[in-house]
C-alpha cells in the first residue's frame, strides 16, 4: 500500500510540473536594425538638429514610437544640459507624418512620444526616419564616457502597437559630442569714472595704452583693462600680467618700484598707500594692480580697493579650472609718486599671456 501511494504521488507532482510549464503564452519584443542618430552639430550647448533612423524587426500595427535621450544606454536619465522644450519634428520617411503627432510632455526626463491612434502597419525591415529640430546639445561630462574634449550620449528607440503598453521593438544607439579647441581673448580700453571691485578710474585708457600723464605729488591715478577670454579648453586657462623690466625714465637710473606696502604680495594684496622711500627712485614710486576675478588666488571677495606689486615677475590676472562661454574681468593699475620721484618722463611695456590648458 505504501509503495503504491508514493508512485501515484510521483506521477501526478510530474503531471503538474508539466503543466504548469508549458502555461504562458510569451511574446518577445525584437530589436530595431540599423539604429543611428546624426546631429547637425556635434558642438556641446549648441541648438542643433537630430535625425533618428531605424529598420523595424517586427510586423506590426504601430501606434507610437518613444526616443529617449539618455546619459548611459537604456538608462532612462537625460544628459543634465541637454534641453527638449523647443523640439519639432521636421523631415519624416517611412510613416505617413500627417496621422501622427508628436508628444512632448515629458521633454523634461528626455522622452518624445510620436502617435498615432488609429496606427500604421508596417512589415518587418522597414526602414523608418525623422529629423528633430531645435535640440539643445548636451555638455561634454554630462553622460557617461566623457574626455576632455568630447563625450558620448545616448538614444533609445522602441515602437509599440498600442499607447506604449505593448512593445514591438527596441533598440538603443549612441552619438558623440565634441568640442573644437578655440580661444577668444581680448584686451579693451576702459574710460575714466568707471567703478571696478571699489576703485574708481580717474584716467581713459586704450586697449594698448595706459597714459597716466602728469603725475601730482602723492596723487593717486588709477587706470584699467577690460579682459575678456572664451574658450573651449577642457581645463581652462590662465592670464598672466607683468612688466618687461621696470617703468623707467629717460634717465635710465630713474624707475618705478612695484607696490610695496608691509606684507604685501600678490596673493596677499594690500590697501593702496603713498610710497614710502626717500632717496630718489627707491620707493618713491609706486605701480600697483587690483583684479576684479575672484577665482585668482588671494583675490577673494574682500578683495574690493586692495592692490598687489606690479614687475617683472608675471601675475594672474585671470584663471579658469574648466570652459570658459565668456567671461569679462578687470585689471585696475594704480601709479603714485612722492616728492622724492626724480622728475622725468617714464614709460614701460606692459605684458599678458593667456595659456589655455587642453
Amino acid at each position: 500500500m505504501n509503495k503504491s501511494f508514493w508512485a501515484s504521488k510521483i506521477v501526478v507532482g510530474l503531471l503538474f510540473f508539466i503543466i504548469f510549464f508549458n502555461w504562458p503564452n510569451l511574446a518577445f519584443a525584437g530589436t530595431l536594425t540599423g539604429v543611428s542618430v546624426t546631429l547637425g552639430s556635434v558642438t556641446p550647448k549648441t541648438t542643433t538638429t537630430h535625425t533618428a533612423g531605424f529598420t523595424t524587426a517586427t510586423e506590426a500595427t504601430l501606434k507610437q514610437v518613444t526616443f529617449q535621450w539618455e546619459k548611459d544606454a537604456g538608462d532612462s536619465t537625460k544628459p543634465t544640459s541637454l534641453n527638449l522644450v523647443n523640439i519639432t519634428i521636421g523631415s519624416v520617411s517611412g510613416l505617413n507624418s500627417s496621422n501622427w503627432t508628436l508628444d512632448t510632455a515629458s521633454y523634461n526626463t528626455g522622452l518624445i512620444k510620436y502617435n498615432n491612434s488609429d496606427g500604421e502597419s508596417k512589415t518587418a525591415s522597414s526602414a523608418i526616419s525623422m529629423a528633430f529640430d531645435n535640440v539643445y546639445n548636451a555638455e561634454i561630462g554630462d553622460c557617461t564616457v566623457s574626455g576632455k574634449m568630447f563625450d558620448t550620449c545616448h538614444l533609445t528607440v522602441k515602437t509599440y502597437s498600442d499607447a506604449g503598453i505593448t512593445l514591438v521593438d527596441n533598440a538603443t544607439t549612441s552619438y558623440q559630442l565634441e568640442d573644437v579647441p578655440s580661444l577668444t581673448y581680448k584686451v579693451e580700453g576702459v574710460v575714466q569714472d568707471t567703478v571696478t571691485n571699489n576703485i574708481t578710474t580717474t584716467i581713459d585708457t586704450g586697449y594698448d595704452e595706459i597714459a597716466f600723464g602728469k603725475l601730482g605729488l602723492r596723487e593717486v591715478e588709477y587706470g584699467a583693462h577690460k579682459l575678456y577670454v572664451e574658450t573651449t579648453a577642457a581645463d581652462g586657462y590662465t592670464v598672466t600680467m607683468k612688466l618687461d623690466g621696470y617703468i623707467q625714465g629717460l634717465k635710465a637710473a630713474n624707475k618705478i618700484d612695484p607696490f610695496a606696502a608691509v606684507d604685501c604680495t600678490w596673493t596677499t594684496p594690500k590697501s593702496w598707500t603713498t610710497p614710502t622711500g626717500t632717496a630718489n627712485s627707491t620707493d618713491t614710486g609706486w605701480i600697483g594692480a587690483n583684479t576684479s576675478d575672484t577665482r585668482v588666488s588671494g583675490w577673494s571677495t574682500d578683495s574690493g580697493g586692495k592692490f598687489g606689486p606690479v614687475s617683472s615677475t608675471a601675475h594672474e590676472v585671470m584663471k579658469s579650472t574648466g570652459k570658459d562661454y565668456g567671461t569679462y574681468k578687470y585689471v585696475t593699475y594704480a601709479l603714485e609718486v612722492n616728492e622724492y620721484q626724480p622728475y622725468d618722463s617714464y614709460a614701460g611695456t606692459l605684458i599678458y599671456e593667456i595659456t589655455p590648458t587642453y
